[in-house]
C-alpha cells in the first residue's frame, strides 16, 4: 500500500506532508511531518485545484528538508553581504550596543565620543569600504581638524581615539562585518616622565587643610574643607581612586573589622570596575580619623561626602577634584590631578621605592589588573637621574 504524501488534520486545521527520513521509509517509520497549509486557504477552491496545490506545496517543502544545508549556505551568504555592506553607523550602533552589556556607563560614553568624532571626520560609508585609507582619513582629521574645548587634540588623545576605532574594528572583524582585521596607524603616544607630588608637598596640602578648619567662619566652605580632608584622609591611606571616595556611603565603612567595603553605586554611576580586592583594610591613621569622623556627623548624613542633608557633596562627580585643584594651586602644589597624580600616584611611586617593596602587595591595594600597571609608578629613571645629579662635583 503506497504511503500518503500528506494528510488533513481536523484537529489543528491544517494539511501536512509525511516526508521520508534521512534514509528512506523503514517499516513503523512515520518520518518527517510538516505543515504544507491551513486547510480554510484552500477551501474555497477546487478538489483539483488543492490537490496540485498540495503537491506543489509538498514538492517545496521537501526540496527544503533535503537541500537544508545547501539552504543555509546560501542564507549565510546572503547574511554575510548585508553584513559587509551595512554602513559605519549602523555596525557602530550595534558594537555600542553590545559594549553596555560588559561595560560600565563611562566606557560607553568614551566610546560613542570616538564613533562622532569618525563620523565627523570622515563620514558614513559601508564597511566593505573600510581600509588603510579611511583610517589615514581620520588620522588626518585627528591631527589637525578635530578640537576639544577650542583646542587641538593632544597627541595621547588622538591616540587614544585611534586605539578605541581599534577595538571597533577588530570587533567588526570578529563579527565578519569586516572580511580581514585591519591594524590602525596610531598617533605617537609622547611617553612622559611620571611627575606625582613629593610627600612634602602631601604634608603643605595637609596642613594647609588643618589650618584653614580652624579659620575658616564661611558655613559652605567650612563644609568643603571638611569633605576634601575626608577625601584626602582616605585618598593617602587607601590608595583608592576619587571615584570609589565619592560614591561611598556611610555604611561601607565597618569600624568593628576595621575595613571599607567598595560596592557598585548607581546613584553616583559607580561601577566597582575590575576591582580584585574590594574591601579595603584601614591602617591605625585612618581608623583614629574616622572615629572620630564619624562621632561629629550629623544624623541625617549618609555619604561619606556629604552635603549636610543626607546628599552626596557634589551633584557633579567632578566637583570633588576641581575643588581639590583649586585649594593645591592655593598650596602653590604643581598643577597634577589632585587625587590620581597628586595623592593616588604619589603614595604609590613612595611605596614602591622602598627597600624591600613587596611589588604584588603594592598592585592589590592599587587595584591594578595587571603587575606591569602597577610597575609604571615604579619611577626609577627620575630617581636615578637625581642620584646621578646628587653625584656632580662642586666646581
Amino acid at each position: 500500500m503506497a504511503r500518503k504524501l500528506f494528510s488533513r488534520n481536523e484537529k489543528r486545521g491544517t494539511y501536512v506532508g509525511h516526508f521520508p527520513p534521512p534514509g528512506g521509509w523503514k517499516r513503523s517509520c512515520k518520518g518527517i511531518i510538516r505543515k504544507l497549509c491551513a486547510i480554510k486557504d484552500i477551501e474555497h477552491l477546487s478538489k483539483e485545484q488543492q490537490a496540485r496545490h498540495l503537491q506543489e506545496r509538498y514538492n517545496q517543502v521537501n526540496f527544503e528538508l533535503r537541500n537544508a544545508d545547501l539552504i543555509e549556505e546560501k542564507s549565510k551568504k546572503r547574511k554575510d553581504l548585508e553584513k559587509r555592506g551595512m554602513m559605519f553607523s549602523a555596525a557602530s550602533k550595534l558594537w555600542l550596543k553590545e559594549v553596555e552589556l560588559t561595560k560600565n556607563h563611562k566606557t560607553v560614553e568614551s566610546y560613542a565620543n570616538t564613533v562622532q568624532h569618525y563620523l565627523k571626520g570622515v563620514g558614513d560609508h559601508s564597511m566593505k569600504e573600510f581600509d588603510k585609507s579611511k583610517n589615514l582619513d581620520f588620522f588626518d582629521y585627528l591631527a589637525n581638524k578635530a578640537e576639544y574645548r577650542n583646542k587641538p587634540l593632544a597627541k595621547s588623545t588622538q591616540n587614544y581615539h585611534m586605539r578605541q576605532l581599534q577595538v571597533f574594528v577588530t570587533w567588526a572583524f570578529e563579527e565578519e562585518i569586516l572580511l580581514k582585521h585591519i591594524k590602525l596607524k596610531k598617533a605617537p603616544n609622547p611617553k612622559k616622565d611620571m611627575e606625582t607630588f613629593s610627600l612634602d608637598d602631601l604634608s603643605k596640602l595637609k596642613a594647609y587643610i588643618a589650618k584653614a578648619l580652624t579659620q575658616e567662619k564661611r558655613k559652605r566652605e567650612l563644609l568643603n574643607l571638611k569633605n576634601l580632608n575626608r577625601a584626602f584622609s582616605m585618598a593617602t591611606n587607601t590608595l583608592m581612586r576619587i571615584g570609589a571616595i565619592d560614591a561611598m556611603r556611610l555604611d561601607w565603612i565597618d569600624l568593628e573589622n576595621r575595613v571599607i567595603r567598595i560596592k557598585d553605586n548607581p546613584d553616583r554611576k559607580f561601577e566597582n570596575k575590575k576591582y580584585k580586592r574590594p574591601i579595603k583594610p584601614m591602617n591605625d591613621e585612618l581608623y583614629e580619623f574616622l572615629v572620630t569622623d564619624l562621632k561629629n556627623r550629623h544624623p541625617s548624613e549618609e555619604w561619606f561626602l556629604d552635603n549636610g542633608r543626607g546628599e552626596p557633596w557634589y551633584s557633579d562627580r567632578s566637583g570633588p577634584s576641581k575643588y581639590a585643584s583649586k585649594i593645591c594651586n592655593a598650596c602653590g602644589l604643581p598643577k597634577l590631578k589632585p587625587f590620581h597624580w597628586g595623592m593616588r600616584a604619589t603614595m604609590i611611586t613612595y611605596l614602591l621605592n622602598q627597600p624591600g617593596a613587596n611589588i604584588r602587595e603594592i598592585q592589590q591595594l592599587a587595584d591594578h589588573e595587571d603587575l606591569q600597571t602597577t610597575m609604571l609608578y615604579h619611577n626609577t629613571r627620575t630617581i636615578q637621574q637625581q642620584n646621578a645629579v646628587n653625584a656632580i662635583p662642586k666646581l
